[in-house]
């Protein structure tokens, strides 16, 4: 199974926002994203120096404390599509 198609899939940019960026779906973005990581056996840590912000930002993100960027979306996905 195409793990990045299927996160893509779950998405869907809010209308009320205008297409700024800010995702929203029946299932949090960031939970989707949580599992893949940990699915993979990755560390918040390791996705986050991967993605060159802090563990703090990632773990926000994640929790829904803060919104992703498409732009941040496909760099997660991205890391999570690597080869170990």
């Amino acid at each position: 199974m195409n793990t990045a198609l299927t996160l893509r899939e779950s998405m869907v940019i809010c209308p009320r926002c205008g297409g700024t960026g800010r995702m929203h779906s029946t299932t949090p973005t960031g939970s989707i994203l949580r599992r893949a990581r940990k699915a993979k056996g990755m560390q918040l840590k390791q996705a986050a120096k991967a993605l060159n912000i802090t563990s703090t930002y990632l773990s926000d993100l994640e929790l829904g404390r803060r919104y992703w960027s498409n732009s941040m979306v496909d760099n997660y996905i991205t890391v999570l599509e690597a080869p170990e």
